[in-house]
């Protein structure tokens, strides 16, 4: 069984006022790449990094994982610098230049899961979609918007949304994501949209308030993990790839057909991951030995 994840890798720089600024392998897609890697998930990152020092750092930080790398080519290093509030929730400013250009040698895939940046900033997200449209049909595809603000001009919010969520079988939200793609709407009208698309299954997450999961018939909410927070980076990424890790062996029409008590089991597993990777700081996720 193999996991693909499609989309930009970058480096965290953070603000610490004990160590002074720390430097950290990061970016939505790698930290899925990373959290599937340690609970033993077999992986290949489809990304694009610089020829620098930071990309170097970043190639090794997946070696040593065991994450298999295809690469895009691009200009430099993706940078985001994190802020941290009093209850640990980071912001950030991205510095990304995105246009991965990936050959056409189509490793087999069991999932191919794209989002974040790489969805989105152009020239790079035409070629996203390229590569999960070559996977659709042969692998169950996962998206996840993990939406920044400035990236994408308000109004066209919910289109490009809804161009990638359609390729997908598999779409999780936060529940920021949701409010700046359907303002004003609830989160089982949210789902309802979203499920209207195609998806077969659809997850929202709403922090210290749990996640829930929708099919066209079941739906069933889980309370998030308890947790020692240090931060919260990286713990929507590691909810992310433990669905994954969770629906990995089954095919589109076995997730549409989920049950309540089946997404219990899915979302609350992945709660506990995310909640584990709250209490370390940064993109740290656990590894499998660490669970049990």
């Amino acid at each position: 069984m193999t996991i693909g994840v499609l989309g930009e890798s970058l480096v965290d720089v953070l603000a610490d006022t004990a160590a002074g600024t720390v430097e950290r392998p990061g970016g939505s897609p790698f930290n899925v790449a990373l959290t599937l890697a340690r609970l033993d998930i077999r992986c290949r990152l489809f990304t694009a990094v610089g020829d620098d020092s930071r990309g170097d750092s970043l190639l090794a930080a997946l070696s040593a994982e065991g994450v298999d790398v295809t690469l895009g080519a691009t200009t430099s290093t993706a940078i985001a610098r994190a802020t941290l509030d009093g209850s640990g929730r980071a912001t950030y400013e991205i510095d990304l230049a995105w246009d991965p250009r990936f050959s056409d040698d189509w490793p087999p895939l069991d999932v191919l899961h794209f989002g974040s940046l790489g969805a989105v900033v152009q020239p790079g997200a035409d070629e996203v979609r390229r590569v999960a449209d070559r996977y659709r049909g042969n692998a169950l595809i996962s998206y996840d918007p993990n939406w920044r603000d400035g990236f994408v001009a308000v109004d066209a919010a919910r289109e490009t949304f809804e161009a990638n969520a359609s390729r997908a079988d598999v779409v999780k939200l936060s529940h920021d994501d949701a409010a700046a793609i359907y303002p004003n709407a609830d989160l089982d009208e949210v789902a309802a949209a979203v499920l209207s698309l195609g998806p077969a299954f659809v997850v929202i997450t709403k922090g210290e308030q749990g996640a829930a999961g929708w099919t066209a018939n079941a739906r069933k909410q889980v309370a998030a993990a308890p947790a020692e927070v240090v931060d919260t980076i990286g713990a929507g990424d590691a909810f992310m790839a433990t669905v994954l890790s969770e629906l990995a062996e089954m095919d589109r029409a076995t997730v549409a057909a989920l049950n309540s008590r089946e997404i219990e089991l899915v979302l609350s597993f992945a709660a506990f991951v995310a909640g584990k990777t709250c209490e370390r700081a940064g993109a740290d996720p656990p590894r499998i030995g660490d669970l049990f």
